[in-house]
């Protein structure tokens, strides 16, 4: 029997593929739901990895690599990300707001 936390996240997960496929869709129409389900499984691992830990600020985090693509805080040009994302005095929601304000001014 899946545990409540199990349930949660697999609720959670569907929620943002099809969030993904309803504001990000043309960019990935042509993934499967369980490729793209696999995505944000990552993204997910992601956002946690740098402390986010509230829904909010993992959508966030999702909408962010969606604009911005794959592992986007990697690279050199994206470097303002990973210092807001690895901030030790900053609060996971504080991250959260403040990497997707830089990334609508980049993309949107």
């Amino acid at each position: 029997m899946e545990t409540l936390a199990a349930t949660t996240y697999d609720r959670f997960c569907r929620r943002m593929v099809a969030r993904v496929r309803g504001i990000w869709g043309e960019s990935f129409n042509e993934q499967s739901d369980d490729d793209l389900r696999q995505r944000v499984d990552r993204w997910i691992t992601r956002a946690r990895d740098y402390g986010l830990d509230s829904e909010r600020a993992v959508v966030r985090y999702i909408d962010s690599t969606c604009a911005m693509g794959d592992d986007f805080e990697d690279r050199k040009v994206c470097s303002w990300a990973r210092e807001i994302l690895t901030d030790a005095g900053m609060s996971p929601e504080l991250k959260a707001v403040r990497l997707w304000a830089r990334v609508k001014q980049k993309v949107l």
